[in-house]
């Protein structure tokens, strides 16, 4: 029983790795971002939603977790 766990979790992590490669390699990052933003950023950048709320809240839930 944990053998096979190993394996499905080395297995799991060997194809994550492989993904984060290709994502890297394929320059698929580089349209991503510009779904999002353009050559003067985020559009959003400033708004109190993403900047406070989401960006600094975030930052602190996780330091206080």
């Amino acid at each position: 029983m944990r053998g096979c766990r190993s394996r499905r979790d080395l297995r799991a992590t060997a194809l994550s790795l492989l993904f984060l490669i290709v994502w890297d390699v394929s320059g698929i990052d580089i349209h991503a971002a510009r779904l999002f933003g353009s050559d003067r950023g985020f559009a959003w950048r400033d708004s109190w939603l993403t900047a406070s709320l989401l960006h600094s809240g975030g930052r602190w839930l996780a330091w206080s977790l």
